[in-house]
């Protein structure tokens, strides 16, 4: 009886490992799973803001400026017509 003692022993340190590993990788699995989810999750709901908050800009086809007065000249004659 003694003698089957330490091969039990084994056996069932070697089944715990076992478990122990299978336990660690569903662990690893569901948590990538997660993060995979709230990532896309995330993605989705960002896309769904930027969408929102274009849809109440103007359109892209709205003429532009008559006069760009970021040009010094242009700056120039601004000054003249106040000035009269």
């Amino acid at each position: 009886m003694r003698r089957n003692l330490p091969k039990a022993r084994a056996a069932a340190y070697a089944s715990a490992g076992v478990v122990l590993l299978v336990g660690l990788l569903a662990m690893v699995a569901a948590t990538t799973w997660g993060t995979r989810r709230r990532r896309r999750l995330h993605d989705e709901k960002m896309q769904l803001r930027h969408d929102e908050a274009l849809e109440n800009t103007f359109p892209a086809s709205d003429p532009p400026a008559t006069q760009y007065f970021g040009i010094p000249a242009n700056r120039r004659a601004r000054r003249k017509t106040k000035a009269h």
